[in-house]
């Protein structure tokens, strides 16, 4: 009789330690405590981290650069020539500046889009607002396949659609606008280049002053 009652004991902690354990998770040897909605008795809110916890560590995330070697040249040309009057920021997600509300098909229309340079006005009003857009098709940028030339044209269009209906000018400087032999960058090429931008983006903001 002393041994069942010890069985069922032994059981009852058993059951409750492994009750205990199974609101761990694990990922990447690392243990994380589920808590659950004390509204409805699931586990909603933490889904959201177990599934992030999950996708984490499935793979390898490593740290990359924002700019290339060519993306840092631009931009320090730009920085030169527009810094009195423009701030001059890197890798921009249209979300960021543009705002529509969230989950609509407004903004699922811009929503995956980022501009290489993004100038916003230094002084005045319209401090930190959107001046204009700048890219860089450089090399490789259609990818290797008509399919992937096909996506990125599609996504230019789409971009430029957006920026056109909200207003803001987008410029883009071309491979050939600014090299010599399709290897370098031509210093003399690309400031002359970026102080037509420059001189556009003043003309533009002087004829809207006039309206």
């Amino acid at each position: 009789m002393e041994a069942l009652i010890s069985i069922m004991v032994l059981s009852i902690i058993i059951l409750y330690f492994t009750s205990k354990l199974s609101n761990y998770i694990k990922y990447g040897g690392r243990r994380f405590y589920k808590y659950k909605n004390k509204w409805n008795n699931q586990y909603n809110k933490q889904s959201k981290i177990e599934r992030s916890l999950e996708y984490m560590y499935d793979g390898k995330i490593r740290v990359k650069r924002i700019m290339n070697k060519e993306e840092n040249q631009i931009y320090y040309t730009i920085l030169k020539i527009f810094k009195n009057n423009y701030n001059v920021n890197t890798q921009v997600s249209f979300k960021a500046f543009l705002d529509a509300e969230y989950g609509t098909k407004s903004w699922l229309s811009f929503r995956d889009f980022y501009c290489d340079f993004l100038l916003t006005y230094k002084i005045g009003e319209d401090y930190h607002k959107p001046a204009a857009v700048i890219e860089y098709h450089g090399s490789g940028y259609y990818g290797d396949s008509e399919e992937s030339k096909s996506r990125v044209m599609q996504n230019d269009f789409i971009k430029n659609a957006v920026l056109s209906r909200v207003g803001i000018k987008i410029f883009i400087i071309k491979e050939e606008d600014i090299k010599n032999d399709k290897r370098y960058i031509d210093n003399k090429k690309l400031e002359e280049l970026l102080i037509s931008i420059y001189s556009q983006i003043r003309n533009l903001e002087n004829q809207n002053a006039l309206d």
